[in-house]
């Protein structure tokens, strides 16, 4: 059964209108002062001494003089008054649109988390009631898990509030210093926690023979991109990644290449072990939370070079859930560089509010209704003409059922591409050097932790 999807941001959006709104406002009142400009000439004309003379001489001259410079008033009156009106009603139109995009990201989901509470709090009564008569300890856990499965939207505003409640950066000298670069007090709290780790630093190696999506030929959207990204989540352990080359063979015989880069999520849970070689883990989950770079973002750079890939060579990064956060981190902090040209990043289930994506890079982010990961950190999504994320209605009974990238988002990813939302079709098409090619070759590659 197909699931619903709504869009915010993208060049077709209200989101991305705001701007342009006062920006629009702002012309309209440079261009006030010439209109005053021509009002006065006009009046200063009707009222001139100097005219009296000649106005004896030739009366109907003179009326003809008059009568155009009072048109000439009543007219700059009017386009006066309807462009300093037509400009406060387009700041007006501008910040009320803007309240009600951020009152609907903030309440829409606490409402939902409300009209699901009366369930949640029915389904965990008996496990809490369980625990309270003296059983294992256990069911209090499985209780929370349950209220937690019947009303997964819940998590969003605590998260909301336990970062708005929570204390900043703690002193220099403390155990857990935070700098003052942290953008939230939920990114400051996980950089605290990461510095429990040991990040290390990579060890990049090639794999060979590897399964690969290469069989069903390139990509040709959204739902193909997200299919070749679960071939290696599903057959991977920790740390591998794809690097895909697109080729496309122009008129003249030469071949181009495009590249996609497939970044898995996460694959170790361990909370225990503190140099961990997984890069998949805990700790990178901590750092990209924090904003911070990462042994799995120094890794991807180094598959890359290993691979050859040229500086005028156009990157896709496609990311689930940790793979996400990772790729917008690394289309971030490459922003400026000369040596990788990334153009489009695809991200799925990932948690991306707090990284500030440059402007040249086209976002597009998908988020399934009750996967709580896509929200723990706190912030709602940048919505911008380059930036465009899309709500999904591939809803399950558990937590991974809606975090899972061939479970929710792959099917959810064939929503998108039959949706014909003008802002995704706009992404698509400007991802065409990816999803227009002759062929396609993937390279394999594993990165570990070298603590």
């Amino acid at each position: 059964m197909a699931g619903s999807i709504s869009v915010s941001g993208g060049r077709f959006s209200i989101s991305a209108d705001f701007a342009q709104l006062r920006m629009l406002a702002d012309a309209l009142e440079t261009a006030l002062p010439t209109i005053r400009d021509a009002a006065r000439s006009a009046l200063r004309t009707l009222t001139d001494p100097a005219l009296a003379p000649p106005a004896l001489l030739d009366p109907l001259g003179a009326a003809e003089v008059a009568a155009a410079a009072g048109r000439t008033i009543a007219t700059t009156g009017a386009v006066l008054a309807e462009c300093t009106l037509l400009a406060a009603g387009l700041r007006a139109a501008a910040t009320c649109y803007e309240n009600a995009d951020d009152l609907s990201g903030r309440w829409a989901p606490l409402m939902r988390a409300i009209r699901q509470l009366p369930g949640a709090v029915a389904a965990s009564l008996p496990h809490l009631l369980l625990a309270r008569g003296g059983a294992e300890p256990v069911a209090v856990l499985a209780g929370a898990r349950v209220f937690a499965e019947h009303d997964p939207d819940l998590a969003a505003p605590l998260l909301d509030v336990l970062s708005s409640a929570t204390p900043g950066p703690l002193p220099p000298g403390s155990a857990l210093y935070l700098p003052d670069r942290s953008l939230s007090p939920i990114a400051g709290h996980a950089r605290g926690l990461a510095n429990f780790y040991s990040d290390g630093r990579p060890l990049v190696s090639r794999r060979s023979g590897e399964p690969s999506d290469d069989g069903a030929g390139p990509p040709r959207g959204v739902a193909d991109l997200l299919r070749g990204l679960s071939c290696r989540d599903d057959s991977t352990t920790s740390g591998r990644i794809d690097i895909r080359f697109v080729t496309h063979t122009r008129p003249d015989g030469a071949s181009t290449r495009s590249v996609i880069v497939d970044l898995p999520g996460t694959k170790d849970w361990n909370l225990l072990d503190r140099h961990n070689r997984n890069v998949a883990d805990l700790t990178t989950n901590l750092r990209a939370v924090g904003n911070e770079q990462t042994t799995y973002e120094y890794g991807v750079v180094a598959a890359l070079l290993a691979s050859g890939v040229g500086a005028d060579e156009p990157i896709l990064l496609v990311g689930h859930s940790q793979g996400g956060l990772v790729g917008a981190r690394l289309a971030a902090d490459l922003a400026a560089s000369d040596r990788f040209r990334i153009t489009h990043l695809l991200t799925a289930g990932a948690p991306i509010g707090l990284v500030d994506i440059p402007s040249q890079v086209q976002v597009l982010s998908l988020e399934n209704a009750g996967d709580i990961v896509v929200g723990l950190d706190a912030a709602d999504n940048r919505s911008r003409p380059n930036q465009i994320t899309v709500r999904t209605s591939r809803t399950a009974s558990t937590f991974g059922a809606r975090h899972s990238l061939t479970g929710a988002y792959l099917p959810a990813a064939r929503d998108v591409d039959a949706a014909g939302d003008p802002s995704v079709d706009a992404w698509v098409s400007g991802a065409g050097a990816f999803l227009t090619g002759d062929g396609i070759e993937t390279r394999a590659f594993q990165i570990d932790r070298q603590p």
